[in-house]
């Protein structure tokens, strides 16, 4: 059935966040027809094989059905191999046909019989050149479905002639249970008896006249007016990364990136015993997979690592990427140098999606970046290279400053700056690779700073080592989300070059009223550094008031608790995303609507607390959330 569209105008929730918002909602029955056309794009694909020696022919201008024209007594099997079918499994297959453009006239009769390869992602013939590998054809186990074609009289040059229906052999391999979407599917082409043929153009006599397979289906294919991501993967482990197929199709930015070749790994500590798991993927090269391809996706970074987040623990979704907005709203930018100019990004981005994975749907996902070195804007080590242009990590001149630039991720509850000899323990060493060289001094100059100078001392050096305004706009924003675990853990510090230590965010779903287990957590929380338990930085400049942190805490609050801090304005991020989450088609569905049915323990303990998950609930929160930190941060002892 054709889709019928219908088109909703939101108004402003607010002029900050959105302007508007013109949301397209597609109206299908459950089921819908679409068409498939691929056809063979290299000389590889459409081959000939000799009955007597079974040599195959890689290279011929034509495909001779099923007689060879320099010897009418040697019979031929014709393969056509087709590729990046992108059929979902449980596809239904209405129609399928081969098509083929006319090379030689012929009207005499022909019987032909074609089957398919009966296997769940058929391989090439031949991937290498002038190799005449033998019975690569004719030796494949064939379909049980099987055509016979007695083709009418090929009279026109260039006409395009089409098989008999072959949904039968696509149907039984898209049936088997090891079919992906965007495998590959053969077709073989033999007869048994009959002196005539038909003479077809092959992709290296006419491109444009190659074969061409056309499918018409009826699938349950995720309709959404956020992108979908479609990703294929026999096997998703923890680590390392398996290979697999990306695609995102997006009608509003609007994009399709195609099909990618990918590695991809489940990723996340606890999050990893959910049933709906996050990913981590990383885009390649297909010719290498060992070779990162950088895409811009949506208005996202150009980059080859993604994050696609699962939110199973928040059923609003975006409680992590609000964050950090938030966070990128504050700061638009990741520090400035020593020149005065602002560089790198304060925070990832990212972009609520659903996910297809294996032709089945799998779910709201957050698209999100990942921090590193070229988010950041981080200074590039220098590093020696050889004669031959080898790098030479361990001739790194350290002790220029301008080689100080790191990247560590805090990954324990004792990475709180506190803790000296379990350093490299808690934290993760990002930039440089430790797979390059280690480079924890700084970190642990740091620790040891924190921990055991003399208050002195620290009044009178600590703004030489950390970005204080850094420190009090991620004090602040723990707090007005109430992240209980970010201090401690959960993430990032960051230094370039010979500047000083700025904090990265990380990790910000169990925040807004609900605790890391899901369940409801109470608006009068916040983090005041009270004891050993938190970070020890933070504890130390509470402690000694003449740093001036507590001044510049209360001067920033003031500065931003009417706008960015505001109920209304922190409450419209929600409203946004949910509109786009919530936007329904005429049967009433929405992306939340789907995701529910296919996860409905969404929310761990919180699961069946549905106002968690709901914008005007978490305003109200966020309300009572503000008014306790309103009767404590403008009072913090100075």
């Amino acid at each position: 059935m054709f889709m019928k569209v219908k088109r909703y105008f939101i108004s402003p929730v607010n002029t900050f966040l959105y302007s508007f918002f013109l949301l397209t909602i597609l109206s299908i029955s459950p089921l819908y027809a679409k068409t498939l056309s691929i056809s063979i794009d290299n000389g590889y694909d459409d081959v000939e094989e000799k009955e007597k020696g079974g040599y195959i022919y890689f290279h011929s201008s034509d495909l001779e059905l099923v007689k060879d024209n320099y010897n009418h007594q040697n019979k031929q099997t014709v393969g056509l191999r087709f590729n990046n079918i992108s059929l979902p499994q449980g596809s239904s297959i209405s129609n399928a046909y081969i098509e083929f453009s006319v090379d030689e006239t012929d009207s005499k009769s022909i019987d032909l019989k074609i089957t398919g390869h009966a296997v769940d992602d058929a391989p090439p013939f031949n991937d290498t050149p002038y190799s005449y590998l033998r019975y690569n054809v004719s030796s494949r186990p064939r379909t049980s479905a099987r055509v016979s074609w007695h083709p009418e009289a090929w009279s026109e040059i260039g006409a395009k002639m089409q098989t008999p229906d072959l949904a039968g052999i696509v149907q039984e391999i898209i049936d088997r249970p090891g079919w992906m979407a965007d495998n590959s599917i053969v077709f073989i082409v033999n007869n048994d008896k009959g002196k005539s043929k038909r003479v077809a153009d092959s992709f290296e006599g006419s491109a444009n006249g190659a074969p061409k397979l056309v499918i018409v289906y009826d699938t349950e294919e995720t309709v959404s007016i956020l992108p979908i991501i479609k990703l294929n993967a026999a096997i998703i482990v923890d680590e390392p990364k398996k290979p697999g197929t990306f695609r995102l199709v997006s009608d509003d930015f609007p994009q399709d990136t195609g099909i990618v070749d990918m590695g991809i790994e489940t990723r996340g500590s606890t999050s990893q015993e959910f049933d709906k798991k996050s990913f981590s993927i990383e885009l390649v090269k297909s010719n290498d997979p060992t070779n990162e391809l950088k895409i811009t996706l949506l208005d996202l970074r150009k980059d080859g690592d993604w994050i696609l987040d699962a939110s199973y623990r928040d059923t609003s979704f975006v409680r992590n990427i609000i964050g950090h907005d938030i966070f990128n709203a504050m700061r638009p930018y990741a520090f400035i140098d020593a020149n005065g100019i602002q560089k790198g990004q304060a925070a990832i981005r990212g972009h609520l999606t659903e996910v297809e994975l294996n032709g089945n749907y799998h779910g709201v996902y957050v698209l999100e970046e990942k921090v590193d070195r070229k988010l950041l804007g981080l200074k590039k080590i220098s590093i020696p290279k050889d004669a031959d242009g080898n790098e030479l990590f361990d001739q790194i001149d350290f002790s220029n400053p301008e080689n100080g630039s790191v990247l560590y991720k805090a990954d324990s509850n004792l990475a709180n700056l506190g803790h000296l000899a379990t350093v490299r323990i808690d934290f993760e060493q990002k930039y440089p690779k430790t797979r390059d060289i280690a480079r924890w001094e700084p970190l642990e100059e740091l620790i040891s700073f924190i921990t055991t100078s003399s208050d002195s001392e620290f009044i009178a050096n600590i703004g030489n080592l950390v970005d204080i305004d850094s420190a009090v706009d991620y004090w602040l924003l723990m707090n007005v989300i109430a992240d209980t675990d970010s201090f401690k853990k959960n993430y990032y510090l960051a230094r370039s070059g010979s500047g000083k230590f700025f904090f990265v965010p990380w990790d910000n779903d169990a925040t807004f009223g609900i605790a890391w287990d899901g369940a409801r957590d109470t608006p009068s929380i916040g983090f005041f550094q009270s004891d050993d338990s938190e970070n020890f930085l933070f504890k130390r400049l509470f402690n000694l008031p003449q740093t001036g942190f507590i001044a510049k805490i209360k001067l920033r609050w003031n500065e931003l608790r009417n706008s960015l801090f505001s109920q209304q304005q922190l409450t419209a991020r929600f409203e946004g995303y949910h509109a786009l989450l919530d936007a329904e088609d005429a049967n009433g569905e929405s992306a939340r609507d789907r995701n529910i049915t296919e996860w409905p323990g969404s929310g761990n303990i919180g699961s069946g607390d549905f106002a968690l998950g709901e914008a005007a609930s978490i305003g109200d929160w966020i309300g009572a959330h503000l008014e306790y930190l309103d009767n404590i941060i403008p009072y913090l002892p100075e």
